[in-house]
């Protein structure tokens, strides 16, 4: 996956790895959050771009290491026990992933690695679509820079929304990720 869809991906993954928090306790109802994403069974996360309102991928997940990879306009990559599955001319090419390389989105280690470079701000009550949420403010001034707004679901207690900001020069823009179908009955299987 190369280009501005993956650069937005990419993007979106370490706004979501790294997010972090400036007051105590919203550092912690953040973590909280985040740490309950981790141990769901299943979700399915829609990205879309929020300057054209365009969906952007879907990416679904189910545990424990198992990806289906939506790009708009492109082909469906699957990601299992180490390989990713990609649909090049017709043919399913099977190719090694660097050791480590999705754990480290779903590590908490990720978290507790960057969150010294941020700040998170409590946003008080907000709502995604209907459903009640608090929100949360990021800025984060280390390695991978990003800012953006974080929505926890008062109902279920996970990350149901994310939104980076555009930042002047930046090729990725801004993006808004959408978490949902938690612990759903998602199989994803490698092609065979």
């Amino acid at each position: 996956m190369k280009g501005p869809n993956s650069a937005r991906l990419g993007a979106a993954l370490l706004a979501l790895a790294f997010a972090g928090h400036a007051a105590a306790d919203a550092r912690a109802d953040l973590h909280a959050a985040f740490q309950k994403n981790l141990s769901a069974k299943t979700y399915r996360a829609t990205m879309t771009d929020l300057k054209t309102g365009k969906q952007i991928s879907t990416v679904e997940y189910q545990t424990p290491d198992r990806y289906r990879i939506q790009v708009s306009g492109g082909p469906t990559s699957v990601i299992a026990g180490g390989f990713m599955y990609l649909q090049v001319n017709g043919q399913s090419m099977k190719v090694p992933l660097q050791a480590g390389m999705v754990e480290k989105f779903r590590s908490d280690a990720a978290w507790k690695q960057m969150e010294k470079d941020t700040q998170i701000q409590d946003g008080g009550a907000g709502v995604v679509g209907a459903e009640p949420a608090h929100k949360f403010h990021w800025i984060n001034t280390g390695q991978h820079p990003s800012t953006g707004d974080a929505w926890v679901s008062l109902k279920s207690g996970y990350v149901i929304q994310i939104e980076t900001t555009d930042k002047a020069g930046s090729k990725k823009g801004a993006v808004r990720v959408h978490y949902g179908d938690f612990n759903s009955a998602i199989s994803i299987a490698p092609p065979k």
